[in-house]
């Protein structure tokens, strides 16, 4: 909640106060980056591990934590040196610590967790880059500006009809339900 809280508003917590420190996402943003990545996070875990109960909002954050890494990657030029390292490291830190935290444990979804990723950083290079692009004259923006939403986009929904049509072609045996064909 916490981290959702605060990249909808752009106020984080430095030395004690509440202070702005980003640009805020809005909840449009956030709840859009939120549902793509949950979605996509729960179809790569049900195609990668199916016997796997997914179920909870785990995939969902990391799409947050992806889509802030991509958000990072667009403007790290004309960031401070300082926040550039502090968040670098602090979104590099949940990745690790999320998906180490389900190594070897059979009730977590690690697929769910990669596919949350991916699709935060697809959608959020699409989404901030677009923000990136609005502010240039258009005379200014390259060919490869104007594709990268395009392929991020192409890219996720690609990767969501793949997962679908893998799931839609399995089919369960009646008398063995964990039999699969395909």
């Amino acid at each position: 909640m916490s981290l959702g809280w605060m990249l909808e508003t752009g106020v984080g917590i430095v030395e004690g106060m509440e202070m702005v420190v980003r640009r805020p996402w809005g909840w449009q943003r956030t709840a859009l980056l939120y549902w793509c990545s949950g979605v996509t996070g729960a179809l790569l875990g049900c195609v990668a591990a199916p016997e796997v109960d997914s179920v909870g909002a785990s995939a969902a954050l990391m799409g947050l934590v992806g889509a802030r890494i991509a958000g990072l990657m667009i403007t790290w030029t004309r960031m401070p040196v300082s926040m550039r390292y502090v968040e670098g490291f602090q979104y590099l830190f949940w990745c690790i610590f999320i998906f180490c935290f389900g190594l070897g444990n059979q009730t977590v979804d690690n697929w769910g967790h990669l596919g949350g990723l991916v699709a935060g950083l697809l959608a959020g290079g699409a989404v901030f880059t677009e923000d990136e692009n609005a502010g240039l004259d258009p005379d200014e923006v390259t060919c490869c500006q104007r594709a990268i939403p395009k392929f991020c986009v192409g890219a996720l929904l690609a990767l969501n009809a793949t997962c679908i049509t893998y799931l839609c072609t399995v089919t369960v045996d009646a008398k063995d339900p964990t039999a699969l064909e395909y």
